[in-house]
């Protein structure tokens, strides 16, 4: 029997089908694709973006939530994190009436918050918000959250069905070790708490590819709390290193109440009145791994009996991208030809524009998403003409004539 020959060192193999016999061998060793060529595995990178509901915070996240993977809002109490979370669940219930959206609500405050929800545009109706809450005389303790979570990642029915989840929030979770075991004081402080349990369950969803095969986003909320003992790092946030490692996009929420937002009937000692009736929601991206600039920031104005400003966070993105242009009377560009789609004088003739007119609201939140994605002018045109159809200004949106 002849012995089989030895491949010949002297023989030069070109680079691409060694590349290509490496991969093929491996395939064949281990029965799956997890050795593959970058340029394969590149094109199913991110499937899917999830709309956070503020379009200035999509664009500085690289195209929103990364279908397939993490995130973590932070921040200190108040800064809007709960707000921005219930805007987001509202706008992918809109983008995806089909997928299944999820709040996570261990202190049940999600229930109270129904006439806040509703004013962000939560059709809290929807068969598809479903809520994990606390069962009537049962506590919810963060294994019963999270093993409830993997088990919608454990239903092969809702393969691709899966949508938004919001975990609200990772600071009050409490572990069965701590709320059943610990009823003596000298327990109170026992050292890494949740993290444990919250570190199985990223192993569980995040490590065995669950989230990424689902193709849904897990948003997790968190607070900021005092560092102490330590000066150069004041402050952190509860859940363990291995959450912010784990996920791939991390937001630092920030609020500033000024002028703007003065309520003119307050009166020190008035109850029915209070000190301001809004607040800016800031937002800066400390972490991005699947696009996006880190460091990039954003914000949105809120006032607490209307809700989010989207209009004018629209507006004001469509001036930074060169869309809306003029001071004064402000002129919708068509950036493929240079003619004025829509011209009205002020922010808040554009505002009043756009919530009366569904069609003009539509091209311009149209436009101000392609032109985020770098789409040409010409093939961003021909899509919101597809989409919306050609625009025609009424009296309004001309400026006036001199005589």
């Amino acid at each position: 029997m002849a012995k089989p020959r030895k491949a010949d060192p002297n023989v030069s193999i070109p680079v691409a089908d060694l590349a290509a016999e490496l991969v093929a061998d491996f395939k064949k060793a281990f029965k799956d694709d997890s050795v593959t060529s970058y340029f394969e595995a590149k094109a199913e990178e991110v499937k899917t973006w999830y709309s956070t509901g503020i379009p200035s915070l999509d664009v500085a996240l690289g195209g929103g939530l990364a279908g397939g993977q993490g995130s973590m809002a932070y921040g200190l109490k108040s800064a809007g994190k709960s707000t921005t979370a219930y805007a987001a669940i509202a706008a992918n219930m809109q983008l995806y009436p089909d997928k299944i959206h999820v709040i996570a609500d261990p202190e049940n405050s999600a229930i109270a918050a129904e006439a806040h929800m509703r004013k962000l545009g939560v059709d809290v109706d929807a068969p598809n918000l479903i809520l994990i809450k606390k069962p009537e005389g049962k506590p919810l303790y963060a294994e019963d959250i999270f093993e409830r979570i993997e088990a919608l990642f454990r239903n092969h029915k809702l393969k691709g069905r899966l949508g938004l989840i919001v975990i609200d929030s990772v600071g009050a979770l409490v572990s069965r070790n701590e709320g059943d075991n610990d009823k003596k004081w000298d327990k109170a402080a026992r050292v890494g708490g949740v993290v444990p349990v919250i570190n199985m369950f990223l192993r569980n969803v995040f490590g065995s590819g669950l989230v990424y095969e689902y193709d849904a986003h897990i948003l997790f909320l968190n607070q900021v709390r005092d560092n102490i003992g330590d000066i150069w790092q004041p402050l952190r946030v509860p859940g363990g290193r291995q959450l912010e490692h784990c996920v791939a996009q991390m937001i630092e929420f920030s609020r500033s109440m000024g002028q703007d937002f003065r309520n003119p009937n307050y009166k020190e000692g008035n109850p029915l009145e209070p000190m301001y009736v809004g607040q800016r929601i800031k937002y800066k991206i400390t972490k991005n791994k699947v696009g996006g600039k880190e460091g990039a920031t954003a914000s949105v104005d809120y006032y607490y009996d209307e809700g989010l400003d989207i209009y004018g966070n629209t507006l004001s993105l469509a001036e930074h991208m060169g869309l809306l242009q003029g001071t004064g009377w402000k002129s919708l560009i068509n950036p493929a030809t240079g003619e004025v789609i829509a011209k009205f004088q002020g922010s808040a003739k554009w505002k009043d524009a756009l919530h009366s007119d569904e069609r003009l609201w539509s091209m311009l939140y149209l436009m101000v998403t392609l032109a985020a994605r770098q789409t040409p002018a010409e093939e961003m045109m021909e899509i919101v003409k597809q989409e919306v159809g050609d625009f025609e200004p009424g009296a309004e949106a001309s400026e006036p004539s001199e005589d």
